[in-house]
């Protein structure tokens, strides 16, 4: 899958064009994982690398 990185101000505006965002998740590392890597913990608590939008259509919303 490719990977590209894009503003958080632009994913969200363009999302809200087309749909109507209901939740916004910006998973952590769990604990284990702390335990496991925690070079790795410390990277993602810095520079995130998912964000989960929950979303409805607006089309569908409409019928």
């Amino acid at each position: 899958m490719p990977f590209y990185r894009r503003p958080l101000k632009e994913v969200i505006n363009t999302t809200m064009n087309y749909f109507t965002i209901e939740e916004i998740i910006e998973p952590v590392p769990t604990a284990t994982f702390k335990k496991e890597s925690p070079e790795g913990y410390e990277r993602l608590m810095k520079s995130p690398q998912f964000l989960i939008i929950r979303a409805k259509n607006k089309q569908i919303e409409k019928r």
